[in-house]
């Protein structure tokens, strides 16, 4: 059983990986086009800004989102598969409770920012104007992440495929033209960046609309939705703490990156391009945990319940002993620089 499930696991860990990866990657983009502002100052801004998203309020909302796949995978495997698309929705909401009661603190982070900026007064202004510039990405995120996962639960795997390349087209032709047509500058790498999103979403809420027959799909929401929200929020809290107990190693990092004087514009993309692949793998792997786990409490399945939740924990140590190994660069990136 173990081994079947752990078979079970990468067969999920594996698309969702690549599911994920043109969402992720869209951050090269922003820096590549950063770079064509002929500023070290403003690339080590952005960096700083994009590293300072992902690890304190990033991390959380990945973290909430896999809460989604735990009862999703239950809920398929059930008597009533339908129930579906209300559990979309209450995700959705829960999600963006989640996200108003982090954005107060999230927009606070001046001193966190200050701190990795020390020594640099225009890197420092370009991290916050971009945080504050972009503070729904990780609303936008959500949205986006919970459809398309309602969508790959499905099997609609192709049509999230094709919705995260077309998000990196979208934002790399947007970027292009806010930045090298209109010279818009960082606000403009940053309307880019929330367009992205918006697009995405909005396509794949055509998609939804147009399949709405072949969907697990309750014609009307049944009272479920207002119901278990404790549970639901409590499970989410967890999880998201855990993903952000994950990412603080890499946070560790850039402090440690920091030792000997402020970061630069060199080491900043570097140690972005390694969070990127860092979030992209814990992500990916506490989602296909919780996809295994909801799949045996739906078929009520103690014993595979137990031994998917062993599965996810040796898992789990892998991406602990990744977690740490992403602090080997960093500190050659500074010792190097």
């Amino acid at each position: 059983m173990f081994w079947e499930l752990q078979i079970t696991y990468f067969s999920y860990y594996f698309p969702m990986l690549v599911l994920l990866m043109p969402a992720n990657f869209s951050e090269f983009v922003t820096l590549s086009f950063g770079e064509h502002l002929n500023s070290d100052q403003l690339v080590t801004g952005l960096g700083i800004a994009q590293m300072t998203l992902d690890c304190v309020l990033g991390s959380y909302m990945y973290g909430f989102d896999s809460v989604f796949e735990a009862y999703a995978g239950a809920i398929v495997k059930s008597p009533e598969p339908r129930k579906l698309g209300g559990l979309m929705v209450k995700v959705l909401l829960q999600g963006a409770l989640a996200f108003a009661v982090m954005l107060g603190p999230y927009l606070n982070m001046v001193h966190v920012v200050s701190f990795f900026g020390a020594g640099n007064e225009e890197a420092r202004n370009v991290a916050v104007l971009y945080i504050r510039l972009t503070c729904l990405v990780p609303l936008l995120f959500h949205v986006q992440d919970t459809l398309g996962k309602y969508l790959a639960v499905q099997g609609y795997t192709k049509t999230t495929l094709v919705a995260g390349f077309g998000h990196l087209l979208a934002h790399t032709l947007l970027t292009w033209l806010c930045v090298d047509c209109l010279q818009w500058g960082v606000p403009g790498i940053a309307i880019a960046t929330m367009t992205g999103y918006l697009v995405t979403i909005l396509g794949l809420v055509l998609f939804c609309v147009s399949q709405q027959d072949s969907l697990l799909w309750e014609k009307s929401l049944s009272s479920d939705v207002w119901r278990g929200w404790g549970e639901m929020i409590r499970l989410g809290n967890y999880s998201g703490l855990r993903v952000f107990a994950s990412f603080s190693l890499y946070a560790l990092s850039n402090i440690l990156c920091q030792v000997g004087g402020p970061i630069t514009a060199g080491s900043v993309v570097v140690l972005d391009k390694i969070n990127i692949l860092f979030n992209i793998f814990v992500y990916t792997g506490g989602s296909a945990t919780a996809l295994i786990v909801g799949n045996q409490l739906g078929e009520g399945d103690e014993l595979g319940v137990r031994q998917a939740m062993v599965v996810g924990a040796v898992n789990w140590a892998v991406e602990r002993l990744i977690s740490v190994l992403c602090l080997v660069p960093s500190l050659l990136v500074r010792v190097r620089l």
